[in-house]
């Protein structure tokens, strides 16, 4: 399908009845309040639903027929206004996710109701998404999102998709995808039918696929998935309760970014490194032998691999297991969703859809050089010395005090230190990996009751609740001969130092709560008029928890087991921030609303505003921490979004042209600060696209 986005979209597509990503937000939008108007069928999935707001939905009969094993969001790449590209070629590296310009941070993804975006950084996560051969339905809010979202990045647009249900038949489907670069998949899924006398029925489904980087076959991809759904209709009003559960389970190998200079000298090669360049010709754009090269046999280490340990000499590390290639980006993620439907009275319903998330996750830079003993230092600039010998993660470097990293029994294995403090001899100590690791709890509810006012006037009234524990940490582990880590998850079996206790790169307990009450009114006037108004006021609280030592900015911390190190590395250290917590609230009224009018019963014009929020994330609250409180703190972002545009939906064409524009305030970005010599995350004033 071709795209244009020129300020507006162009799309033909095709018609049918609209969903959204609740439970109540499905039952208030497809809720039949028109009482005259022309049947509009399906074309081939895809459907521009008639709403005030613009949306573009894909059905299943759409999504089955694309790549098996794909991402849902490569799949919405074909919708005008939304860009996806894959890391790899099959969907399970992950990708980028642009919507209308807007980067994925602003661009809230829900899952049968459920927030997906990470509760720290708001980032989406394309590799971890549901198999999709069981999506029934995705659809993409532009510029908007509906009054139960919960979301506090939407400032841009929204992607919604839903689980379809289980069969009424019993039914079996298994299938496989092969294709090159080691690429296999297969999947089945088990429907049991209706297997009780109230209407029960259930599926089952598993799918494992693995393949290499097209252009470095040592990195490999591995993914499992197992997801089961139970599913009781109540009645014959269409009232349901539904339980699904979710787990995916990733061991992607990194996927890097390659150098953009191309100047071939002798001694620039094709790779991933900063002295590295990019590839000039189709033979050079499988760099493997680059990435085998840095462990290859050499004059002091005949077997090839890591450095070879020695007694008695300070080791000095080679360049295997160094390469970002050489790490992984691991993840175990589950969840279990519920969603229901009661009809209370005659024209009043309830929607609940509470669920339940849990992410073990790591990515990041792989190796980094470790010290067997202490830090010391000279006194020199604005720092005053440190001559008793103190230990941690000080400096971007971890120090043991006293621990043998890599079993040749001594303790040397340390740069030394001139006595300025600078690093001496900086080849020696010992690698190690060292990811940044992420664990998340998140519990949620969306609750929504409707009341039909009559047969042409709705109101609903909702409460979203969204509570995430993100706890961040960054244990170390070692390194087998071949470069590659013995360890996914490094907190599974951490170093400790010479007292027992976990090194950590960093270590951060963050809580990020919202609490939302909205309402929505939709009515039909005249046969031709529809006018929806909506109004959402969350109230968001983020409570950040930093158990290192900040440094000035916020933007590097020193981690301490040891209290009289810590002390030590303070007493000495004008600016360092010890340990800090603090809690902060954000709150804003957002409302929405539009019309259609339909000049014919094919032929209709809509116009619709809304108000958006994007609460800046605890990851860059953190570099706040450094300064007092009310300073150098982001205030959130606020968007003003106009739509307008027509629709011609028919039986067998629909086409949708569509104008709009965004209003920024307060807009939030990482910018350089070149008096601090550091990155800080601050608002930039006002923006138009």
């Amino acid at each position: 399908m071709n795209k244009l986005l020129l300020g507006c979209a162009l799309s033909a597509l095709a018609a049918g009845s609209a969903y959204a990503q609740s439970t109540g937000s499905v039952d208030f939008q497809s809720k039949e309040i028109v009482v005259t108007g022309t049947r509009n069928k399906s074309v081939a999935g895809v459907q521009i639903p008639e709403t005030v707001q613009p949306k573009e939905v894909l059905t299943s009969t759409f999504i089955q027929h694309q790549t098996a094993g794909q991402s849902i969001d490569e799949v919405i790449n074909q919708l005008p206004g939304v860009s996806y590209q894959n890391n790899d070629p099959y969907g399970s590296s992950g990708g980028t996710l642009t919507i209308r310009g807007f980067d994925a941070s602003r661009v809230s993804q829900t899952w049968d109701g459920m927030p997906l975006n990470d509760t720290g950084n708001y980032a989406l996560y394309g590799n971890q998404q549901l198999d999709m051969e069981l999506i029934d339905q995705v659809n993409v809010n532009l510029g908007t999102t509906d009054v139960d979202s919960p979301t506090a990045s939407a400032t841009g647009s929204t992607v919604n998709y839903r689980t379809r249900n289980p069969f009424d038949e019993f039914h079996v489907r298994l299938q496989g995808s092969t294709g090159e670069y080691g690429y296999f998949r297969p999947f089945f899924v088990v429907d049991t039918g209706v297997f009780t006398p109230f209407g029960t029925k259930a599926f089952i489904s598993g799918s494992h696929e693995e393949n290499e980087n097209p252009y470095n076959s040592t990195s490999k991809t591995d993914k499992w998935q197992v997801n089961a759904k139970v599913y009781q209709p109540i009645g014959s009003n269409g009232d349901f309760v539904s339980l699904a559960g979710h787990f995916n389970r990733n061991r992607n190998g990194n996927f890097s970014s390659i150098p953009l200079r191309v100047d071939a000298s002798p001694t620039r090669v094709v790779g991933s490194g900063s002295g590295n360049r990019f590839p000039i010709s189709k033979d050079e754009r499988d760099y493997t032998a680059f990435v085998r090269a840095s462990c290859a046999p050499s004059a002091s280490n005949p077997n090839g691999g890591t450095d070879l340990p020695q007694t008695g000499v300070a080791d000095a590390p080679n360049s295997c297991g160094t390469l970002f290639d050489q790490s992984f980006n691991p993840s175990d993620t589950g969840n279990v969703r519920i969603n229901s439907r009661f009809t209370l009275a005659d024209g009043l319903v309830l929607t609940l859809d509470p669920s339940y998330q849990y992410t073990k996750a790591n990515g990041g830079t792989g190796a980094v050089k470790a010290n067997e003993g202490f830090y010391t230092r000279a006194a020199g600039g604005a720092n005053a010395a440190i001559t008793k010998p103190i230990y941690g993660y000080i400096g971007g470097q971890a120090y043991f005090g006293g621990v043998d990293l890599n079993g040749d029994t001594d303790v040397i294995d340390t740069p030394g230190r001139a006595a300025s403090g600078a690093l001496t001899n900086t080849s020696q100590g010992v690698e190690l990996y060292a990811p940044s690791h992420t664990q998340t709890h998140r519990i949620g509810l969306i609750a929504s009751l409707r009341y039909d006012i009559s047969p042409t006037q709705t109101i609903r009234i909702n409460y979203t609740y969204d509570h995430g524990r993100h706890r961040q940490t960054g244990a170390l582990s070692t390194l087998n001969p071949n470069g590659y880590t013995n360890q996914y998850f490094p907190i599974d079996a951490p170093l400790t130092d010479a007292n027992g206790n976990v090194i950590q790169k960093r270590n951060r307990l963050s809580y990020a709560i919202l609490n939302q009450g909205s309402a929505e009114y939709r009515g039909k006037f005249f046969d031709k008029l529809t006018v929806t108004a909506g109004l959402r006021a969350p109230y968001f609280t983020r409570k950040l928890n930093n158990f290192c030592v900040t440094e000035s900015g916020g933007t590097f911390v020193d981690c301490f087991t040891d209290p009289v190190s810590q002390a030590a590395f303070l007493a000495a250290t004008p600016g360092a921030v010890a340990p800090i917590k603090r809690n902060l609230h954000f709150h804003k009224l957002l409302p929405e609303g539009g019309v259609t009018y339909d000049f014919t019963p094919v032929l209709s014009a809509f116009v619709s505003y809304s108000k958006g929020l994007q609460v800046p994330g605890t990851d860059n609250l953190y570099q706040s921490l450094a300064f007092a409180p009310g300073t150098a703190q982001p205030v959130p972002e606020t968007t003003d979004n106009i739509n307008t545009g027509v629709r011609y939906r028919s039986s067998k064409l629909q086409a949708q042209l569509v104008g709009w524009y965004t209003f920024f305030d307060n807009r939030l970005a990482s910018a350089f600060d070149p008096i601090q010599d550091i990155t800080v995350y601050r608002n930039l004033g006002k923006v138009h696209k």
